[in-house]
């Protein structure tokens, strides 16, 4: 005869055991999708729904006006003052600027719904969902983007600001986000469920002791970036940087008669002095020049494809960094757009008109001869200028300013035929273009073998497939591609640099306001660097400057050491924490999002130790943060490790080097990359420091030092507050917030 069923006994067996159950009318209450997957029913979720049941609830919905941000397009204005937050914004409770756009001011004058006021809680509701922060006067004014939620509490006086970004970010708010966050490759968190977050009703009197701990944080936080700043000042200050930027007068004054009745032009952007200083240059070069019309020839003929013929069709986005068309689509002529109408053929240089995309300037060889192109491009040949340095010149700095000069309009705003045909355009001597010739041509050349190449390879890996056995593609193939490649780009360059050198050669250091400058050869070709960014005459002033003081390299300063890039597939839900750039700022590393296998990383060598000095070189590269304490995380591969060894150096007042204008305009000169930026650790390992006297060093550390504690006793004030909010949530006691006293 079997036992009867104890039900005490069966409690205490499902307490012991990582499993909850739940009455099929437990799953229908306020759960609106019925969820019945058991993620949704961890019993650490079931316990919390619990304790905040015996308190008492409101939804968020009922409490706040609750809306997100900007969707879409949106323009940014670097003049501005106003800022877009984003969710990376919304982190360590107080929001922050850091990395923000600023904002166009019409673009928040049509959205003052979720333009942002003091007291203000933002949530990050895409990605990384959860990340919350309160709105202080510090940051305002600013919006938000489509990702983040603004949520402006009612004024009833039941809920107080800071008594609710404490919940939030306290493991009930999160916990209760994480469980409701929804979707299959990124996670969000909808507008409804963000009102539908539920509010534990505890006393004013309590949320006021949570109010005054959270301001003391913030206030302790200011402090401490008061410090760092006053810091930062010091240095430069002291190696006469404050203040300073490299010259580039952006006024003009102009009669009348030179403007208006000149150019029938009245925008102020059209009188940018620069403008008329690339104008002068190439008015006084050696070779001659004339206006471009009466230079080069401009073929304007429309063209009306046949119905059943095919043409390759050249766009906008066709159009490579180095003056190639790729990537170009084959289509009818029935099928074309409107837009197709310009018959192009080798040797011409087709030159976009369209602002924005002045760049995209390319020569066309015989590959695309009788190729069709968008009418949003000028097809240019010359009988004076070869093809070769037509496109060199319209790519080029002075040209493209020039030609930025002459766009204008309202919604699309482009060059026109007539401020096209009056650009002034430099007549190159012929023994100058029959070298940039020789460069675009053997660029050409590597590019087309290089070309070739891949698609050799791809074919053998299509053969593989389809023929046993199957062979695996020949790994030098891919290194002939990637070597060929890098070589096309440097003729490329070189050709670039030929012309410049012709241009400014005799006219350099004839005005204050130039952004370009001109160097030897010889300098090019021990920096192994052709691009113009990396000689602008401002890199110049500033190792003028520090000239004037003894300095080392930081390879003479500190060890550097490389971390791991494990890859996203090994990234995990628990285990060793994993920071990377996103999670450093110069104050301090967020909790990181991400974790690490610790039977496959537990390497103590990997660790960032005491003093230590993480430096990005990846992405946001520059940014330094000094290890406070040994950590126990794994840091990405695009964060160095440095190791002070030298001892005319303390870590604290390296670390305020590196975050300096000092490090990081040499760090904006030698990054490169496309997309993503990267700093190479041999260029690092060059950055020039200057070593200041040992008691000022000591005086910018006690700073810091001082800086910091602030940050890490505001910390200790909000964890504090945490403890509190979840430790009067557990207690059970069931409030009258209106009466201000417990009711049992």
């Amino acid at each position: 005869m079997s036992s009867p069923f104890n039900e005490e006994k069966y409690k205490r067996l499902l307490e012991g055991l990582e499993i909850s159950e739940v009455q099929l009318c437990e799953l229908k209450a306020d759960n609106g999708e019925l969820r019945i997957d058991a993620e949704y029913y961890q019993k650490e979720y079931l316990n919390e729904d619990t304790f905040l049941s015996r308190i008492g609830v409101a939804k968020l919905g009922s409490y706040a006006f609750v809306t997100d941000g900007q969707h879409g397009y949106y323009e940014s204005d670097p003049n501005s003052k106003i800022y877009m937050l984003a969710a990376r914004n919304c982190k360590d409770y107080f929001a922050n600027t850091i990395d923000a756009l600023p904002l166009a001011k019409w673009v928040d004058d049509n959205n003052k719904r979720s333009s942002l006021q003091n007291e203000d809680i933002i949530l990050s509701t895409r990605g990384s969902v959860g990340c919350c922060a309160i709105v202080y006067d510090e940051v305002l004014p600013a919006n938000i983007n489509q990702d983040v939620a603004r949520i402006k509490l009612n004024d009833n006086n039941t809920f107080i600001p800071e008594f609710l970004i404490t919940y939030l970010n306290c493991k009930y708010g999160q916990n209760w986000m994480l469980r409701n966050q929804t979707g299959m490759v990124q996670q969000g968190l909808p507008l409804d469920k963000v009102r539908s977050i539920p509010l534990p009703l505890l006393s004013i009197i309590f949320q006021q002791k949570i109010e005054h701990i959270v301001k003391a944080a913030h206030s302790n936080l200011s402090k401490s970036k008061s410090l760092y700043s006053e810091a930062e000042e010091y240095l430069l200050s002291e190696l006469g940087l404050k203040g300073w930027q490299p010259n580039n007068k952006p006024t003009n004054i102009k009669q009348l008669k030179e403007s208006f009745l000149a150019s029938g032009r009245l925008d102020a952007e059209y009188y940018q002095p620069k403008y008329e200083e690339y104008a002068t240059f190439i008015k006084k070069y050696k070779g001659g020049a004339d206006s471009l019309g009466k230079v080069c020839t401009l073929n304007e003929k429309n063209f009306n494809p046949i119905e059943n013929h095919e043409y390759k069709y050249i766009e906008l986005s066709n159009i490579g960094n180095s003056g190639e068309i790729t990537g170009c689509t084959t289509s009818i002529g029935a099928e074309l757009p409107s837009r197709a109408r310009r018959l192009v053929r080798a040797n011409d240089v087709i030159v976009s008109s369209i602002e924005g995309s002045l760049q995209s300037v390319a020569l066309v060889t015989d590959e695309y001869d009788k190729a069709i192109c968008s009418t949003g491009f000028y097809v240019v040949k010359s009988e004076t200028i070869n093809p070769e340095t037509l496109l060199v010149l319209f790519k080029s700095e002075p040209m493209q300013n020039l030609l930025k000069q002459g766009c204008s309009g309202t919604i699309l705003t482009a060059i026109g035929r007539n401020e096209l045909q009056n650009i002034v355009m430099p007549k190159i001597r012929k023994e100058v273009q029959t070298e940039i010739a020789t460069y675009v041509q053997k660029s050409i050349s590597l590019r087309n073998e290089a070309k070739q190449l891949l698609e050799s390879a791809k074919l053998k890996v299509e053969d593989a497939i389809s023929t046993p056995p199957h062979h695996l593609i020949d790994n030098q193939v891919v290194t002939n591609y990637n070597k060929m490649i890098e070589e096309s780009i440097y003729y490329y360059r070189l050709a670039e640099w030929t012309l410049l050198q012709e241009l400014y050669a005799e006219a350099w250091g004839k005005t204050s306001t130039a952004n370009y400058s001109i160097k030897n050869y010889s300098v090019c070709k021990s920096s192994g660097r052709l691009d113009a960014e990396y000689y602008q005459p401002k890199y110049d002033a500033l190792f003028a400057q520090l000239s004037k003081y003894e300095c080392d390299t930081i390879k003479d300063i500190a060890h550097i050491k490389k971390s791991v890039e494990p890859g996203s597939e090994a990234y995990q839900d628990s285990g060793i924490p994993f920071v990377r750039v996103s999670d450093v700022t110069k104050f301090g590393i967020s909790e990181p999002n991400i974790y690490l296998s610790p039977s496959d990383f537990n390497l103590n060598e990997l660790r960032p130790k005491k003093d230590t000095i993480l430096l990005s070189k990846d992405g946001s590269v520059g940014i330094a943060y000094k290890v406070e304490e040994d950590l126990d995380c794994i840091t990405s591969g695009a964060l160095l490790h440095l190791s002070v060894f030298n001892k005319d150096y303390t870590p604290d007042y390296l670390t305020l080097v590196l975050n300096s204008i000092v490090v990081q305009m040499q760090a904006e000169r030698d990054s490169n990359g496309a997309i993503i930026q990267h700093w190479k650790p041999s260029e690092i390992e060059q950055v020039i420091i200057p070593k200041l006297p040992k008691p000022i060093q000591k005086t910018i550390s006690a700073t810091i030092q001082e800086s910091f504690a602030l940050k890490a006793e505001s910390k200790r004030l909000l964890d504090e507050a945490k403890m509190l909010v979840e430790r009067e949530i557990e207690k059970g006691k069931i409030y009258n917030i209106n009466k201000k006293q417990p009711l049992i």
